[in-house]
C-alpha cells in the first residue's frame, strides 16, 4: 500500500477516534449519579468542626473559591458552598430540613473558628464546583493510546518474568506473587499495592524490584486500575467497586488479612477499604495521601484547575505529567464525576493501629503540614516518613532508591504480623 493510503486509513481511524471521543465526553459531562447517598451528614458536618485545630477557616474558603479576599465571601456564598459540600445540591435545591441543618452548621462554623460572615451574595465570586463544571479534558491522539496499550503488554512481559502470574477479578486486572512458608510456619500477610494515575503498574518497576527484595516471603499482589492507566478500551471503576475488589481479590488467593500500600489514587482506594472492609486491612502505608484532608481544596485545584509548571528538571517532567493525565476524559471523570471528598477522606481514627505515612515535602496535592496537625490534634499513632527534597511520585525514579528505602524501612514496623 502507498504511503499516502496509509497516512488516509490512518486519519480516518483519528478521525473515528475524535468522534467517539466527542461522543463520551458528552455523556460524562452530565452530573454523577454516583455520589454517596448512605453519609451521615451531621455526623461529617461534627467531625469538619474538629478541623478547628488545623486550619483556618478563612483560608479554607478563599482557597475553595479560587483566591478571593476572606471579606468578599459573604454568608450566602458560604451556604451555597456547604450545600455542595456536604449535599452536592445546589442551597435552593435542598429540602427545607437540609436547608435549615446547612443554616445551622454555617453558624457553627462561626462560632467555632470565631468569624463573623457578613450577611447577603457577591455574585462575582464563585467556588472549584468540579462534580457540576464542564470537565477539563484535552483530546489525546489515538497513537497516545495505542502507546498506552503497547506499555501494558510490556508491563504483562516484564512481570511474567519476575514471576508474576496475571489474573482479572470482575474486569480489574491484577499480578500475583505467591510465596508459600516453610512447613509448620505460619505465612506472612500478603502485600497488596494500589498504584496512582499514569501508565498503571509500569512506572512502579524499581519499587517492584525494591518490594520484592525485602519481603521475599511475602505475597505481594499488584492491582491495576484501566481507566487512570490512559487504556484505549476500560471502563470506569467506582472507588468503593475498587474496594470491593480488592476484598474479593483477597479472598480469592486465601488471605483474610493483608498490608494495603496505597500511592495518590491508590489511598483512595485503600481509604474505602478501610471504611467499608476494615477487618481486610492488617496494616496501611500510604504513598503520597491525597486520601488524607481531601476536603482542602489544594488537591483538586492542582491537580484539575492549575497550568502545568514550566521547569525543566525531574520535578517539572513529573508536573507536566500530572496535567497531561489530569486532562484525560477518563481520569477526569473519575475525578471530577465520581470524587467525594465526604466519602473518600480517609480520618485519623478510621486507620489501623499499624499505619505508615509517607510524605513527600515538596508535594503540591498533598497539605503536609495540615495533615501532621490533623494527626496530632486526634491523637494518631500513625507512624510517619518523610523526605524533604521529594515531590508527588518522585520515589518512583530510579535516582530516588534512597526514599525507597526509607520508606521500606519504615513499612518493616507495620507489615509483620
Amino acid at each position: 500500500m502507498s504511503k499516502r493510503l496509509w497516512c488516509t486509513l490512518w486519519a480516518c481511524l483519528e478521525a473515528t477516534y475524535y468522534f467517539r471521543h466527542r461522543r463520551r465526553l458528552k455523556v460524562c459531562n452530565e452530573p454523577s449519579a454516583n455520589l454517596p447517598l448512605d453519609i451521615d451528614v451531621q455526623a461529617l458536618m461534627e467531625r469538619f468542626l474538629t478541623l478547628q485545630h488545623v486550619f483556618s477557616l478563612d483560608d479554607f474558603l478563599s482557597e475553595w473559591f479560587l483566591g478571593a479576599p476572606r471579606d468578599g465571601i459573604l454568608r450566602n456564598n458560604v451556604e451555597e458552598f456547604m450545600a455542595y459540600a456536604f449535599f452536592y445540591k445546589p442551597f435552593a435545591g435542598l429540602c427545607t430540613k437540609d436547608g435549615t441543618q446547612v443554616a445551622k452548621f454555617v453558624s457553627r462554623c462561626e462560632e467555632v473558628w470565631s468569624t463573623k460572615f457578613v450577611e447577603g451574595k457577591n455574585h462575582d465570586i464563585s467556588f472549584m464546583a468540579h462534580l457540576w463544571e464542564p470537565l477539563r479534558v484535552i483530546h489525546k491522539p489515538l497513537v497516545v493510546h495505542l502507546f498506552s496499550e503497547l506499555a501494558g503488554t510490556a508491563n504483562r512481559v516484564w512481570l511474567g518474568m519476575l514471576g508474576f502470574c496475571m489474573q482479572r477479578q470482575e474486569g480489574t486486572t491484577y499480578w500475583t506473587l505467591s510465596r508459600k512458608p516453610c512447613t509448620g510456619v505460619e505465612p506472612d500477610h500478603p502485600i497488596i499495592f494500589l498504584h496512582g494515575v499514569g501508565l498503571g503498574v509500569g512506572p512502579y518497576f524499581f519499587w517492584v524490584l525494591d518490594l520484592m527484595r525485602t519481603y521475599p516471603r511475602h505475597t505481594l499482589i499488584f492491582v491495576e486500575y484501566g481507566h487512570i492507566s490512559l487504556r484505549l478500551h476500560s471502563s470506569k471503576v467506582l472507588f468503593d467497586d475498587a474496594a470491593l475488589h480488592v476484598h474479593d481479590i483477597l479472598l480469592a488467593a486465601g488471605f483474610t488479612k493483608a498490608c494495603v500500600v496505597g500511592h495518590s489514587f491508590g489511598t483512595f482506594v485503600a481509604s474505602r477499604l478501610c471504611q467499608k472492609h476494615p477487618e481486610m486491612v492488617h496494616s496501611l502505608v500510604l504513598i503520597d495521601a491525597v486520601c488524607l484532608l481531601t476536603c482542602w481544596p489544594g488537591l483538586l485545584h492542582n491537580f484539575i484547575y492549575a497550568p502545568p509548571s514550566c521547569q525543566l528538571d525531574g520535578k517539572g517532567c513529573l508536573d507536566m505529567i500530572r496535567f497531561f493525565c489530569s486532562r484525560d476524559l477518563m481520569v477526569a471523570e473519575a475525578f471530577c464525576r465520581d470524587f467525594s471528598w465526604s466519602a473518600l477522606m480517609l480520618w485519623p481514627e478510621d486507620m489501623p493501629p499499624n499505619t505508615l505515612i509517607c510524605m513527600s515535602r515538596a508535594d503540591k496535592l498533598v497539605p503536609n503540614d495540615l495533615v501532621l496537625r490533623h494527626l496530632e490534634a486526634a491523637g494518631s499513632h500513625a507512624k510517619v516518613v518523610e523526605n524533604e527534597d521529594a515531590s508527588h511520585g518522585t520515589f518512583l525514579l530510579p535516582q530516588c532508591s534512597d526514599w525507597r528505602r526509607v520508606i521500606l524501612g519504615g513499612m518493616t514496623q507495620v507489615v509483620t504480623p
